[in-house]
């Protein structure tokens, strides 16, 4: 709020706002490097002078995919592991910090173990990225805890077998 006296030494009373952006929600809430993210919320302007951070980290122009008013469309900036505040910074200002975290991209070590009566090759698969397979959500291959390796069957030793 503010206020001026005119010529007349009468004061006047005027309210003014400031259009800082705010942040609604992020979806996802999680991912490696390299994930796109959907920033949604509100005063995000046109994007131009604008950036999105994660923590201290500015998202690359090349990695900014979509920007209007009320969604950003951003991909996860080559940053460690780890919560990062998600924000927004405009010329009016910067938006509230929401979390989002970050893990280690999924890597995997495949051995063959054994040809099953010559029909069959079993193999094995296991995580070595150091973060869990699945690691929000429900476990990926059935129910109990999240695993860190499974066999897949795969007709061959030169054929290929999709996991999904």
């Amino acid at each position: 709020m503010g206020d001026y006296r005119d010529a007349q030494s009468r004061y006047h009373g005027f309210l003014f706002s400031v259009n800082t952006p705010r942040i609604i929600t992020l979806s996802p809430l999680s991912g490696p490097v390299g994930k796109t993210v959907t920033i949604t919320g509100q005063n995000f302007g046109d994007g131009q002078g604008s950036m999105v951070a994660f923590g201290s980290t500015p998202v690359p122009s090349v990695s900014i995919l979509s920007w209007s008013d009320t969604q950003i469309v951003v991909q996860v900036p080559d940053i460690v592991a780890g919560e990062y505040g998600v924000t927004v910074t405009i010329s009016a200002g910067q938006s509230n910090a929401v979390p989002f975290q970050v893990f280690p991209p999924l890597t995997f070590d495949v051995t063959a173990l054994v040809s099953n009566w010559g029909t069959k090759w079993d193999y094995e698969i296991t995580n070595t990225s150091g973060g869990p397979v699945n690691p929000v959500g429900p476990p990926l291959f059935g129910p109990g805890p999240n695993i860190d390796a499974f066999a897949v069957d795969v007709p061959s030793a030169d054929s290929s077998t999709t996991i999904t």
